[in-house]
């Protein structure tokens, strides 16, 4: 009786890989390119909308705009003076003492040129589509987007590098570029 199960098991088992599927193509779904995505208005505005969900970062506890604040009189963050506690290197931002490694300020930086990073690809995205004429106004939504990120960069650092492209190499980093030719741009 096992005998008969073992060998109605193996024929099943070849009957289904030999009924397999001859079709092996594939439609992907996962690569997307301005050609094939930005068709419609509204996939551009979706790609727009990830701009603005960078800007919502700026409510965040370890965001850019408080980061502004910290070194204001309408910032504060309250100690002991025993110390005895963490204060995220914020204090060091309120004296107007913060060193390269501040992880505040790092972050701020990460997030602000993330945003300008992604209305970077955004704009090139927008721009390669061939509808590029019918998002005429997204395409000047996006760079004044980009523009806030650079005037809150300008604000907080001074001269910045000024990036154009979506992505950098990091091997060639670009140069700081001074706040008149930023804010130019």
């Amino acid at each position: 009786m096992n005998k008969h199960i073992k060998i109605m098991m193996g024929l099943a088992l070849a009957g289904s890989l030999l009924a397999g599927c001859t079709k092996l193509d594939e439609e992907r779904f996962g690569n997307l390119s301005a050609e094939t995505y930005y068709k419609t208005e509204a996939e551009a505005l979706s790609s727009v909308a990830g701009v603005y969900q960078k800007l919502s970062y700026s409510a965040d506890i370890n965001d850019w705009f408080r980061v502004n604040e910290f070194g204001t009189d309408e910032f504060i963050v309250p100690g002991r003076a025993s110390g005895g506690w963490f204060d995220q290197d914020n204090m060091d931002i309120m004296a107007h003492n913060a060193k390269p490694g501040n992880l505040r300020l790092a972050n701020a930086w990460n997030l602000v040129f993330s945003e300008i990073g992604t209305a970077n690809a955004v704009l090139a995205n927008l721009e390669a589509s061939p509808n590029k004429d019918n998002f005429k106004a997204l395409i000047a939504e996006t760079r004044l987007l980009r523009a806030y990120g650079y005037f809150y960069a300008m604000d907080m650092w001074g001269n910045v590098p000024l990036v154009t492209v979506a992505r950098i190499d990091p091997n060639n980093l670009p140069v700081t570029t001074a706040r008149a030719d930023v804010f130019a741009f």
